[in-house]
This record gives structure tokens, C-alpha cells and sequence, in this order.
């Protein structure tokens, strides 16, 4: 999806999140560009200035900060040079009278500019409309045209594929909205193919490319990338495409896909991972390891059933030591009361003997307990210093006691 560079310094971050989310949710397949969604480690000038490129044209947010910021000055006399509009929305007007309030640039105050100081009159409307005329005037070159007359012509894959590379490396939104087509073609080397390379070429956020994902990641041969590339968008969108998929197949969900979630941060996929927890059979520390690190209270009742269903041998067979370590982690990043009593719970029953000895649960439970840093929680390994135990047991429990005391104490 062609996309608008969205330009403002720092203090006015929600407002151009508020900027970015009413062109994409009042236009029709409008979409603005953020640059907090350049990754770490990435060259962030080279990634500015591509995505200025790309871009139909430049949203400034205006503000008294904005005029005096050399990064947005930058990006707008930048894409000036490219010959793309460049657009003012004009949300903080300088003060004249203030000798500390910059001038607006006489270049920035000849252009197209809007008026939206007032939060009550902001016209959103005016603003989608020139932007959705400004879509449409984007003029398509000769090599787009031409590549995606040969691209449905080409009797081969490998053909295919090289056009959909020259689409993928030619700088133009047009060339962007030539893959997405793509993605729709029916033969499915050329849908897989075209949506990696708009997912790649958008940075992972052009969500028209989820459909050529799914293709891909129900085919043997294409499904680790498939998966691999849909889990970087990491949104709410990437999250119901693993769950359609794992939908289609017949009386499970393949482990693939299961893992592939474990690996989104984002927090729409907790109740498709809690949801897995309650599979027959599901033995996936990275499953529990994810809902440990969202710290979600909501997902205690999942992670006690799975507790409850490790002593099922008709199910999980007589071999589950090391099992429960990860799920009293879990618990233990969660850190409500009521998962500080689950934890005492399963260490007592170990220590009482109730479970086949398991190494790893007394650790796990010893160093959730003292992490927490709570009453309830010192009480409960106060109560289990009491019972029997070997001596290096006797040793972590004590050490966890005086530890925990001494950082309440502080």
C-alpha cells in the first residue's frame, strides 16, 4: 500500500499517531508511515529517506518543537527536492509576539498547509480527501505497466519471479501496488512470491500481503518463510492469519504454527496462546515462556490446567521432568496472589513427595517466590523451610529466605 510520510518531532508522537490513524480508518486504503517502525540496528537516515522516496507525499505536523527541529526540516525540504507534496497540518501556530517561538520557514508557509489548532473543528475531512485525490493522480511508469503485462503472460515460475524482483526493487508506489495485485493472482507461486516481496518492501506493515502468507504457509515447501515473515509483522492481523491457517488443518494445529505465535509480542495473540494450553498433548515451553512474558493475570487459569494435565500419563506418557520448571516461571512472571499459591502449592507437593522428583521445581518455584518480592511469598517458603528436604534443598530455601527478607526489609 503507497504510503504518506508522516514528519514531527518527538513531544507531538500522539499526534501523529492520531494523524496516522484517521487517514487509515476514514480513507479508503490510505496508509501513513511512522518512523517508529524502523528496527533496531537498522541505518535510520537510509530508511528515512527510502521511505520519503516511496512515499505519495509528506504529512508535516506543525508545531512550535516541529519548526525547530533540523530532523523535520530535513525531511520535508528533502522530499521537496524529490518534487513530492508536501502537506501542513498546522496544530501549534507560533507565537510572533513570543521572541523565543521560531518563524515558520518562508518555503513551509508557501505550501499547502491546514488549520488544526482547533481539537474541535480539525478538518479530517478535507485532509482525506486531498490525500485519496493525490492517491489517485500517482501516475503508473512504463515499467510497471510493462511488468505486470509479461507478469500475467509468463508460463514459468522462475519467469514470474524475476519480474516480481524487478517490481520489488524499483522505487515507485506504483510498483508497490503492482505486488499487491500480485498477491491476488490465483496461481499460487506468483501470490506466495509477490507477498514477500511487498512484505519485505513495506517493512511489514502492508497487511495485503497476509493472504499470499497463508498460501505459503499452508505448502510444505514454502511454509517455514511463510511463517518466518508473517511473525515480523507482529500485529493483530499476522495473529488471525496463524489462526486461520491453523483452522484449516483437520484435528490440530501444526506445532509450526503454534511456535510461530509464541514469537508475536504483540498482546492480541494471548488468548490464541492460552487457547493452546488447553489442547491435549500441547507440550510447548515457548507457549508458556511468551504468557509468562506478557505478565498477563488472565492467563493463570491455562497455565494451572496444563499444570493439572502434566500428571495425566494417558496423555503426556510417565516422562514430563522438566515440565513444570517452565509453567512455575511463568506464574512467577505473572506474580499475583493467587499465582504466588500456585507456586507454594507445587512446591510443597514436591517436597511432600507427591511427583516423581523433578529437579528443576524447587528451583523454579525458589526463585519465582524470592522474584516476587511479596509477604505471602516469604510465608510460603518460611512454610516450606519447615518440611523434609535434601540439603541442597535446605540450602536454596534458605538462601531464598534471606534474601527475600532482606530486600523487603530495605
Amino acid at each position: 500500500m503507497s504510503h504518506f510520510f508522516i514528519s514531527y518531532q518527538r513531544d507531538s508522537k500522539e499526534i501523529a499517531w492520531e494523524v496516522k490513524r484517521k487517514i487509515e480508518t476514514i480513507g479508503e486504503n490510505l496508509l501513513g508511515w511512522i518512523d517508529e517502525y524502523i528496527p533496531l540496528g537498522d541505518d535510520w537516515k537510509y530508511v528515512i529517506d527510502t521511505e520519503i522516496k516511496n512515499s505519495l507525499a509528506v504529512i508535516v505536523v506543525v508545531t512550535v518543537k516541529a519548526l525547530e527541529s533540523p530532523y523535520v526540516t530535513y525531511e520535508w525540504s528533502y522530499a521537496l527536492g524529490l518534487g513530492k507534496r508536501v502537506i501542513s497540518l498546522v496544530f501549534e501556530k507560533p507565537d510572533p509576539s513570543n521572541p523565543k517561538h521560531p518563524k515558520i520557514h518562508p518555503k513551509l508557509d508557501t505550501l499547502n498547509w491546514a488549520d488544526f489548532t482547533d481539537e474541535n473543528k480539525r478538518p479530517w475531512d478535507k485532509l482525506i480527501q486531498e490525500l485519496s485525490q493525490i492517491q489517485q493522480q500517482v501516475e503508473i511508469p512504463p515499467l510497471v505497466k510493462n511488468a505486470e503485462i509479461a507478469l500475467q503472460q509468463a508460463t514459468n515460475p522462475s519467469a514470474r519471479r524475476q519480474i516480481i524482483e524487478t517490481l520489488r526493487d524499483y522505487e515507485h508506489p506504483a510498483a508497490i501496488e503492482a505486488l499487491a495485485r500480485a498477491v491476488e493472482f490465483p496461481l499460487p507461486d506468483m501470490s506466495i512470491y509477490a507477498a514477500f516481496s511487498l512484505a519485505s518492501r513495506s517493512n511489514y506493515l502492508d497487511e495485503r500481503a497476509l493472504p499470499g502468507l497463508e498460501r505459503a504457509i499452508a505448502r510444505s515447501n514454502t511454509r517455514d518463510e511463510g511463517l518466518s515473515i508473517l511473525v515480523r509483522f507482529n500485529n493483530a492481523e499476522a495473529v488471525n492469519s496463524l489462526a486461520r491457517v491453523g483452522e484449516k488443518a483437520e484435528q490440530y494445529i501444526p506445532g509450526e504454527i503454534i511456535l510461530a505465535m509464541a514469537k508475536i509480542t504483540d498482546t492480541s495473540v494471548i488468548p490464541e496462546l492460552r487457547k493452546t494450553l488447553m489442547l491435549p498433548g500441547t507440550k510447548y515451553t515457548a507457549v508458556i515462556e511468551a504468557l509468562g512474558n506478557f505478565k498477563d493475570p488472565q492467563s493463570l487459569p491455562e497455565l494451572l490446567f496444563y499444570l493439572e494435565q502434566l500428571s495425566d500419563t494417558k496423555i503426556y506418557g510417565e516422562n514430563t521432568e522438566g515440565a513444570r520448571a517452565p509453567v512455575i516461571k511463568a506464574l512467577g512472571m505473572i506474580g499475583s496472589s493467587d499465582a504466588v499459591e500456585a507456586i507454594g502449592r507445587q512446591l510443597k507437593m514436591h517436597l511432600n513427595g507427591n511427583y516423581r522428583d523433578d529437579i528443576w521445581v524447587v528451583d523454579a518455584a525458589v526463585n519465582a517466590l524470592q522474584n516476587i518480592e511479596t509477604m505471602s511469598a516469604l510465608e510460603i517458603l518460611e512454610e516450606c523451610a519447615k518440611l523434609p528436604r535434601r540439603s541442597n534443598q535446605v540450602d536454596s530455601i534458605a538462601n531464598a529466605i534471606d534474601n527475600l527478607r532482606q530486600r523487603l526489609n530495605n
